[in-house]
């Protein structure tokens, strides 16, 4: 298992081939710019800011996956926001949401089905208080 996104797998196997590249991870800090007469604005650090996640997920028919069931649950996760933990590697990474889902057609067979798609999702943090 390479890691996990809620309730999706991330795997490598001989029956199932389920993964993501070009994993990307960005954030900044919260800063606000209070403007001064006659000089140059002053900044201020104001906390933290959210981070994001983006990577793109293959899904192959050929691999073992179904495309379209498996963007039909990715799709109900951004529609929902649902706060989806992620891990990967075996470490946790917090919990995230689905804020932008692209999805590429990439092949169908004589019926139209779909057998290979690359979905582009971008996560952000949910930020987790103990004390709230």
């Amino acid at each position: 298992m390479i890691g996990t996104l809620g309730n999706a797998v991330f795997e490598v196997s001989s029956e199932r081939v389920f993964t993501f590249r070009d994993f990307a991870r960005s954030g900044s800090p919260r800063i606000e710019e209070h403007n001064v007469i006659g000089r140059k604005p002053v900044l201020e650090y104001v906390g933290p800011g959210l981070d994001q996640i983006a990577f793109t997920i293959r899904l192959d028919a050929f691999l073992g996956v179904s495309p379209l069931n498996e963007l039909e649950k990715i799709r109900e996760a951004k529609e929902l926001a649902q706060a989806l933990p992620l891990t990967i590697g075996g470490r946790y990474l917090g919990r995230w949401v689905i804020v932008q889902m692209d999805e590429s057609h990439k092949r169908h067979d004589s019926a139209g089905r779909l057998l290979v798609a690359d979905v582009t999702l971008t996560l952000r943090e949910v930020a987790e208080y103990a004390d709230i």
